[in-house]
């Protein structure tokens, strides 16, 4: 069996595209909120569900301008104790389509 091992590129940490960003839940946005500074961490909702007059989000789109904030200049994660399942299971990403898993393309080991 092959095993991951990151090469520590970063390029799983830079977006140009909103579609590539990582989905979080609820408590995963809450969580990295109270990590940022000066509101710069945006997440938009992304999987919302009603409930007779509720919305409930379900997941958030976390919209990263080009470089993660937390990401540092030697490409390790500031809060990688604390980051979002999108991100610790990456290179495998979730096809919302068909509820699978699939693996990155953005993603230089594979």
């Amino acid at each position: 069996m092959k095993t991951f091992n990151c090469l520590n590129c970063s390029d799983c940490c830079v977006f140009k595209h909103e579609f590539e960003m990582p989905l979080v839940f609820p408590w995963e946005a809450r969580r990295i909120s109270k990590l940022c500074f000066n509101n710069e961490c945006v997440f938009k909702p992304f999987l919302v569900y009603q409930y007779g007059n509720l919305n409930i989000i379900v997941l958030y789109r976390w919209i990263i301008k080009n470089k993660c904030i937390f990401l540092t200049n030697d490409n390790k994660c500031k809060i990688h104790g604390e980051k979002p399942l999108a991100c610790k299971i990456y290179p495998l990403i979730i096809n919302l389509d068909d509820y699978t898993l699939r693996v990155s393309y953005v993603c230089k080991f594979i």
